[in-house]
């Protein structure tokens, strides 16, 4: 990994002295650029966070929006859509137009993350699974990490095997090492067969894991964001893949997400995430009777008049793709990240 770091840096800081990567930023302009986020925390807490590329550090979110703060036109995802629609505001002169999302609804995005973007006078969009803010607990997967990385090999089998769950041929890793197969496999299984291994893993643990560091927002955070100009939207309401729902809960996760977060913020909410990214087209269409005005797919690129606003594209940020061979924040490779250069090199 340090050898691909360095070696992108090279190339990163070669495209911004040959004029390269001036001329891929200018391409922004023809476009809105969505960026996704997690969580945003102290640097001493993401050292031995389960899923590293989902947290991004304090220190470097600020240097982030910094620049944005400078360089771009941030708003809301819903105020930019109506330009987006026409794609014939702006010449190339400018300014990009950039979205700043945040997925789950962690508390730490209304604790540092909302505060660091109001600093630089900067708004963004959260969009909040509501059974997780609502009912306090964690969300399955970090329920899952939290006690896989505690767990023997043997003992996830046996539960695994309890919980009828079939067990894959590529399920041989031992979970305190590498939790990533387990929690793929996880996330493609059915919710109560899902539910009942995490069940079995609680009974062998003595009990739940601590929520400690995983604490949701509250309804009443929930609504501050609303007051202080972010937008909030609705992450559905308990995190599901929304093509393996059945027609009455894909209903039920889009319109009683939506109808929580109203009545919550006491605002329309328009715009919807689609859990891991994870559609196809019965679930925009049922996203579409919903009501909702957009929503947010985890595939990357620069979003031009004309696309599926049910279909938006978003450039998953993550502290490996902005930092440099050590592993510090590098601002030439957040830009090179911005402007789709890194697809270009990977």
């Amino acid at each position: 990994m340090t050898l691909k770091r360095t070696i992108r840096q090279a190339l990163d800081h070669g495209a911004r002295l040959s004029g390269l990567m001036a001329w891929m930023e200018s391409r922004l302009g023809r476009g809105l650029t969505v960026l996704m986020y997690h969580r945003v925390l102290p640097a001493e807490r993401c050292a031995d966070y389960p899923f590293p590329s989902l947290v991004m550090p304090e220190a470097a979110f600020d240097e982030q929006m910094r620049w944005l703060a400078q360089s771009c036109d941030v708003r809301p995802l819903h105020a930019l859509l109506p330009a987006r629609a026409s794609d014939g505001r702006k010449g190339l002169s400018a300014p990009p137009q950039v979205a700043v999302t945040f997925d789950d609804g962690y508390a730490d995005n209304h604790e540092l993350a909302a505060t660091i973007l109001e600093r630089h006078g900067l708004r963004g969009t959260f969009f909040v699974t509501t059974d997780f803010v609502a009912s306090g607990t964690h969300l399955w997967f970090d329920r899952a990490a939290l006690l896989l990385r505690d767990t023997s090999f043997e003992t996830a089998r046996a539960c695994w095997t309890e919980a009828a769950l079939a067990p894959p041929a590529a399920l041989l890793a031992d979970p305190r090492q590498d939790v990533g197969i387990w929690l793929e496999n996880l996330k493609r299984a059915r919710p109560d067969r899902r539910e009942a291994f995490l069940a079995a893993l609680e009974r062998t643990a003595g009990g739940p894991p601590p929520l400690s560091g995983f604490e949701p927002l509250t309804r009443a955070q929930v609504a501050d964001l609303h007051r202080r100009g972010h937008e909030v939207g609705s992450h559905s309401l308990s995190h599901p893949l929304l093509p393996q729902l059945e027609e009455r809960e894909l209903q039920h996760e889009l319109r009683g997400s939506r109808v929580l977060l109203e009545e919550w913020t006491g605002a329309r909410v328009h715009g919807f995430c689609y859990p891991n990214g994870d559609h196809d087209e019965r679930s925009v269409q049922a996203v579409r009777a919903a009501g909702y005005a957009y929503a947010c797919t985890t595939a990357p690129g620069l979003n031009r008049g004309g696309g599926d606003a049910l279909r938006l594209l978003r450039g998953d940020i993550t502290p490996q793709r902005v930092s440099d061979a050590s592993g510090r924040f590098d601002h030439t490779a957040f830009r090179a990240e911005l402007c789709s250069l890194h697809e270009v090199w990977r």
